[in-house]
C-alpha cells in the first residue's frame, strides 16, 4: 500500500470545507434562488463544483494510464504550493462545467454527489506512487501544469473559492 498521507490530507481538508459550509443558513434555506438574476444561485455552485470533479475524475481515468508510462521523464516536484488562480478577476466557466440543473436537487443530493465523486478520484489517486503524485502532470496551462496533489488542491480552492463568494453575495443580499 502506498503511502498517500498528504493527498489524503487534502481529501480531508476538502471534506471539513463542505462540512463547515454545507452547515450553515446560506447552503441549508431557499438553495435554487438566484439573488442576483445573473449569478448562479447556491445549488447551481455546488452542481459546477461538483462537475468539476467529475470532470477531473473522468479525465484521469483516461489521462493517468497514458501518465503512469511516461512519468519517469517528467522532472519530479517536491514543492506542492497551489497558488490560488482564482483571485482578480472572474473567469467564466467553460461551457462543459456551467451548471444546467435536471431538477432542483436538495442540498443532501448535492452533497452526496459531491462526496461520491471524490470518493472515486481519492481511491484512483492512492493507486499512485507518491513519486508518480509528484511527476504527473495535467496539461492544464492556466494552474501550470500542475502535479495530483497540485489538482487536489486545486479542488480544494476552487470550492472555498465559489462557497466564499456565495457566502458574501447572500450577506449583501441580506442587508439590503
Amino acid at each position: 500500500m502506498n503511502n498517500n498521507k498528504d493527498i489524503n490530507h487534502i481529501f480531508d481538508e476538502l471534506q471539513q470545507l463542505r462540512d463547515e459550509y454545507y452547515s450553515q443558513d446560506v447552503f441549508c434555506e431557499n438553495i435554487h434562488h438566484r439573488v442576483v438574476t445573473n449569478k448562479w444561485s447556491v445549488a447551481e455552485v455546488v452542481y459546477h463544483c461538483y462537475l468539476l470533479v467529475r470532470f477531473t475524475r473522468q479525465f484521469s481515468d483516461c489521462y493517468l494510464g497514458f501518465a503512469k508510462k511516461i512519468y519517469k521523464f517528467i522532472p519530479e516536484t517536491k514543492d506542492h504550493y497551489m497558488a490560488n488562480i482564482y483571485l482578480g478577476k472572474t473567469m467564466k466557466a467553460p461551457k462543459i462545467l456551467e451548471p444546467r440543473l435536471s431538477k432542483e436537487y436538495t442540498i443532501d443530493e448535492l452533497r452526496e454527489m459531491i462526496d461520491k465523486e471524490s470518493e472515486k478520484i481519492q481511491k484512483m489517486f492512492n493507486t499512485l506512487s507518491k513519486e508518480q503524485q509528484q511527476r504527473i502532470r495535467f496539461p492544464d496551462p492556466i494552474p501550470h501544469y500542475p502535479n495530483v496533489i497540485q489538482i487536489v488542491k486545486l479542488l480544494l480552492i476552487h470550492e472555498k473559492h465559489h462557497y466564499e463568494i456565495v457566502k458574501r453575495r447572500e450577506m449583501l443580499y441580506e442587508r439590503q
